[in-house]
């Protein structure tokens, strides 16, 4: 999937609502970036591949590298998806696996779903640290989200059918209720019950790897893709239903 789109359609969503000037920050590294989250307006997070960890506490200006303390393999160290719920208490998809932090991540405890054999783990969100999604799919089966509910793992549900190539690559929700989930083929999934239910959208676009949505308003809601030699967004007026091209976007 194409994490540099990911990232460029939060900002986007960000900027559309903000009217905010951007320019470039060095990150201090050459490591691929993945993932963005940040806790407070100042206190945020980027994760990236080889154990890469680096944290701001002035809003983005500068980043600094910190030690990713977790037990988890050596062989592979990417961290592919962050969100932090305030400055201190966060969630990762680290080397494949869920990982939750207190301490602003200075170190990482294990949390997995229960009774799943979700091999492959590519996103998460949390409302808070009783309730989110964690996304990816079945080791020979297709797109799967499994819910934490009231601080308990719910039933695991493969969303994507039969299809094997087929995985969650992103979430977003507008609210408790509404959501979406991107996925590596060219379909979303959204559900308007919290997790309980999911419906397949197909964008029936020539488009392969979807790799973020994003909600900017109740109605507004944007994707970006990944197809073969082009990148790009598409784009949704009536809250995820229904897509069309995004020409201007992502050029």
């Amino acid at each position: 999937m194409s994490y540099f789109y990911s990232t460029m359609l939060t900002l986007f969503a960000w900027a559309a609502t903000a009217q905010t000037t951007w320019y470039p920050v060095a990150s201090g590294t050459q490591q691929k970036l993945n993932c963005i989250s940040f806790g407070t307006d100042l206190v945020g997070y980027i994760g990236g591949e080889d154990s890469l960890l680096l944290k701001t506490v002035d809003g983005g200006k500068t980043w600094n590298r910190i030690a990713v303390n977790s037990p988890m393999n050596a062989w592979y160290r990417g961290v592919t998806d962050i969100q932090f719920l305030d400055e201190l208490n966060g969630y990762a998809v680290i080397n494949n696996a869920i990982y939750r932090t207190t301490d602003g991540a200075a170190t990482w405890i294990s949390e997995q779903p229960n009774n799943t054999n979700m091999c492959f783990k590519n996103a998460l969100f949390f409302h808070d640290f009783q309730n989110g999604y964690v996304g990816g799919a079945m080791c020979f089966q297709g797109a799967t989200i499994a819910n934490k509910v009231a601080g308990n793992w719910d039933t695991v549900k493969v969303v994507g059918g039969w299809n094997s190539g087929e995985q969650i690559t992103n979430f977003d929700f507008r609210n408790s209720l509404l959501g979406m989930a991107s996925s590596s083929e060219n379909s979303l999934f959204r559900t308007t019950d919290g997790g309980a239910n999911w419906d397949t959208i197909h964008t029936d676009f020539d488009t392969t790897a979807l790799s973020d949505v994003v909600f900017v308003n109740d109605t507004l809601v944007y994707a970006t893709y990944e197809a073969t030699g082009l990148e790009g967004a598409i784009v949704s007026y009536d809250a995820g239903l229904t897509w069309e091209r995004d020409l201007g976007l992502a050029t």
